[in-house]
C-alpha cells in the first residue's frame, strides 16, 4: 500500500463519516421539529438545511446548523420557522405570528 492509497483512504473515510454525522443532525432537525409542532397542533409540511457552520461547542469543535421549515396551523396557509442546531441539540426555534383553526 502506497503513501497515496493511504491518504486516499482516509479522505474517503472522513468524507463517509461527514455525510454520517450529516444525516444524523438532519434527523435531529425533524424530530426537534416534529415536537415543537405536536405540542402547538402545528401540521409540519418540510424540513430543509438553509447553513451549517463549524462552531466551538463547549470546547469542542461541533456544528452550527440552521434549518429552514414549513408548518400549517390551518392546513390551509404555510407559515416558514427556522431552527438553530449546535450538533444534534436545538438551540432556539423561531416561528412567525400563523392562524389556528
Amino acid at each position: 500500500m502506497t503513501l497515496l492509497n493511504l491518504v486516499l483512504f482516509f479522505i474517503l473515510l472522513l468524507v463517509c463519516m461527514l455525510f454520517w454525522q450529516s444525516r444524523g443532525i438532519a434527523e435531529a432537525a425533524m424530530k426537534h421539529v416534529k415536537q415543537y409542532c405536536d405540542k402547538n397542533g402545528l401540521q409540519v409540511i418540510s424540513v430543509s438545511l438553509q447553513k451549517r457552520k463549524i462552531a466551538l461547542v463547549q470546547g469542542k469543535p461541533g456544528w452550527n446548523s440552521t434549518y429552514q421549515f414549513e408548518f400549517s396551523g390551518n392546513k390551509e396557509d404555510t407559515y416558514t420557522g427556522n431552527i438553530v442546531l449546535l450538533n444534534k441539540h436545538a438551540k432556539h426555534i423561531d416561528v412567525p405570528a400563523y392562524k389556528v383553526e
